[in-house]
C-alpha cells in the first residue's frame, strides 16, 4: 500500500494533521516512536490564537473534553509578588478565546486515538530509521529485529526539534545564539487560581518565572535566566529545592508553595530558537518543532505547531498538485514564524537582557509603554498577526 501521507511523530502537530487528512478521506500512516507517553518538560499551553487554530482544525472540543483546561486570565506580578494586572483573554483577544493548558501525555494519547477513529493507521513503538526518495518516498521502520518499509506520496516530519526527518531530507537549519536557560517542573497544589497563568519578570537580574495550570490542580512552572558564569542549569531531582528558591527569589510568594508536591522531572534547556528556511522539498514537509522551534520562554510553540498542521492540510486538500501545495505551505510558514521570531527577539532583548545599555533601552521602552500599552507586541492574543515590521519595533523600543 502506498499511503497519501506518512507522518513521522505523533505529537500535537502530527496528530492534528493526521486527523484532518484522514477525515477528508486521505490514507494516513502515523508513526510514533513512544510505546507509552511519559511526562517530560514540553509545551503545554495554547495561546488564544492557537486555540483559534484548534477550532479551525475541529479538535478544540476534543482537547477540552479529554485533557484541556481553559485559562482565561493572564496575571502579572511585581518582584514582591503583588498583582499588577490580570488580563481577561476572551474579551481582550481578537479571536475571543481563552488560552488552554493541558498535560502533554494525555494530549498525545487523546489525539492519536482520535486520529485512529478518523481512519488513520497509527503505529506506536515505531522507530523510524530512514526516509529515502529514489523515485518513491520510502520510510523505514525498525520492528524488533527486522525492518519494514512503507511508501508514501508525501512524508511529513513532525518529530521535534532534533528531527531526524530534517536530516534525512537534507534540510539545513539555522539557530540563534543561546543566551537563556529555561527550566520547567510539574507542581501540584500551588495556592493559585486554576483559571489564570501567572508571570513575574525580574529585568534587573534577567529572570522570569511563570506558571500555567494544566488541570487537576497541576501547574507547569518555569524559570528563565540569562546564561552566565554564575547561572546553573537546574535539572534533576537534587536541584528541585534550588528551582523553587529561584522562583520565590524572582518574586513568587512563598505561601503559594506551602502544600505542594512534585509530580514530574525537572529539566533545563537552552532557549535559542532554531528553524529551517522553507520547510518543504522533494515531497517531504516539516511541521511543528521539526520545522521551527520558537523561544519557549514566550510559549508559542504549541500554537505554531497547530498553525503548521492547519496551513499544510488546507493546501494539500485544495488540489492534486501536492508539490505546489507543499511549497505554498513553506512560504506561509516562513512568514508567520518569521513574525513570531522577530517579536520574541524583541521581548527577550527589552525585558531580559542585562547591562547598562540594556537598562537604558528598557527604561526608554517602558516609559513609553506605560503611557501607551498599544506599543507592546501582543504575542499572546494576536501571535504572528501582531505587527512586527520596523515601525512596530521602533514603537516597542520607544524610538518613535
Amino acid at each position: 500500500m502506498i499511503y497519501d501521507l506518512i507522518i513521522v511523530g505523533g505529537g500535537l502537530a502530527g496528530s492534528a494533521l493526521g486527523i484532518t487528512m484522514a477525515r477528508n478521506g486521505r490514507s494516513v500512516l502515523i508513526l510514533e516512536r513512544a510505546a507509552e507517553f511519559r511526562d517530560r518538560v514540553r509545551g503545554e499551553v495554547l495561546m488564544p490564537w492557537g486555540v483559534a487554530e484548534a477550532k479551525l482544525l475541529d479538535i478544540h472540543s476534543l482537547l477540552l473534553d479529554s485533557c484541556g483546561t481553559e485559562v482565561s486570565g493572564w496575571s502579572k506580578y511585581t518582584n514582591e509578588g503583588q498583582l499588577i494586572s490580570c488580563r481577561d483573554l476572551p474579551s481582550s483577544s481578537a479571536s475571543g478565546n481563552a488560552a488552554m493548558g493541558f498535560y502533554h501525555p494525555e494530549m498525545q494519547e487523546a489525539l492519536l486515538n482520535a486520529a485512529s477513529k478518523a481512519g488513520a493507521e497509527v503505529k506506536t513503538a515505531a522507530k523510524v530509521t530512514n526516509v529515502q526518495n529514489h523515485g518513491q518516498l520510502t520510510v523505514t521502520v525498525s520492528v524488533g529485529s527486522r525492518e519494514v518499509n512503507y511508501e508514501g506520496r508525501l512524508v511529513v516530519g513532525a518529530d521535534g526539534r532534533q528531527s531526524n526527518v530534517r536530516q534525512w531530507g537534507g534540510f539545513g537549519s539555522e539557530s540563534d545564539h543561546s543566551s537563556m536557560y529555561f527550566s520547567g517542573l510539574l507542581i501540584e497544589g500551588l495556592d493559585l487560581k486554576e483559571d489564570s497563568a501567572h508571570f513575574i519578570v525580574d529585568s534587573a537580574r534577567g529572570q522570569m518565572t511563570s506558571t500555567f495550570p494544566i488541570g487537576n490542580n497541576q501547574y507547569r512552572t518555569y524559570f528563565a535566566q540569562n546564561i552566565s558564569e554564575s547561572s546553573v542549569a537546574l535539572s534533576g531531582s537534587k536541584k528541585v529545592p534550588d528551582f523553587l528558591s529561584a522562583c520565590t527569589g524572582a518574586g513568587m510568594p512563598e505561601e503559594w508553595y506551602r502544600n505542594i508536591s512534585i509530580n514530574g522531572p525537572l529539566a533545563t534547556f537552552e532557549s535559542a530558537p532554531n528553524w529551517v528556511d522553507h520547510p518543504f522539498k522533494n515531497n517531504i514537509a516539516l511541521i511543528g518543532d521539526a520545522a521551527a522551534t520558537s523561544d519557549p520562554i514566550w510559549g508559542c510553540g504549541m500554537s505554531l505547531g497547530l498553525r503548521d498542521a492547519r496551513v499544510l492540510a488546507e493546501h494539500l486538500l485544495a488540489g492534486d498538485d501536492w508539490a505546489a501545495a507543499g511549497h505554498e505551505y513553506a512560504v506561509q510558514h516562513d512568514s508567520y514564524f518569521g513574525a513570531i521570531h522577530r517579536i520574541e527577539q524583541w521581548m527577550t532583548e527589552v525585558f531580559l537582557s542585562l547591562g547598562a545599555e540594556a537598562d537604558s533601552r528598557r527604561s526608554k521602552a517602558m516609559s513609553r509603554i506605560m503611557k501607551d500599552p498599544s506599543r507592546m507586541p501582543d504575542v499572546v492574543g494576536l501571535g504572528p498577526e501582531s505587527p512586527s515590521d520596523e515601525l512596530a519595533r521602533a514603537r516597542f523600543y520607544g524610538e518613535v
